[in-house]
């Protein structure tokens, strides 16, 4: 996908928003976190964005199953940078 084109996306509007509404209540959306979003949609695009985060919910590590408990955040892990978005959407294409 090119960063920030929808093109090849299977979801319509409607879908993609609902994606967006039933993840909310997850996370508390503050001001920095908004921004973090807003930033990756921008960047990397809603497509990728979807693939890096359904590619990090597969893997138990991500969800605390490792030595230290530690869990990833989507905020401050995920969505830190285009390069950790991309890695993690790579790994979903791959698979």
């Amino acid at each position: 996908l090119v960063a920030g084109d929808d093109a090849g996306s299977k979801l319509d509007k409607a879908q993609k928003l609902e994606v967006l509404r039933t993840a909310l209540p997850r996370y508390k959306l503050t001001p920095p976190r908004l921004h973090k979003a807003v930033v990756r949609l921008r960047d990397a695009g809603f497509d990728k964005c979807l693939l890096a985060i359904k590619s990090a919910a597969k893997n138990p590590w991500n969800h605390g199953q490792n030595s230290s408990g530690w869990k990833m955040d989507l905020y401050d892990y995920l969505f830190r940078n285009y390069e950790q978005v991309e890695k993690f959407a790579d790994m979903e294409v791959q698979e």
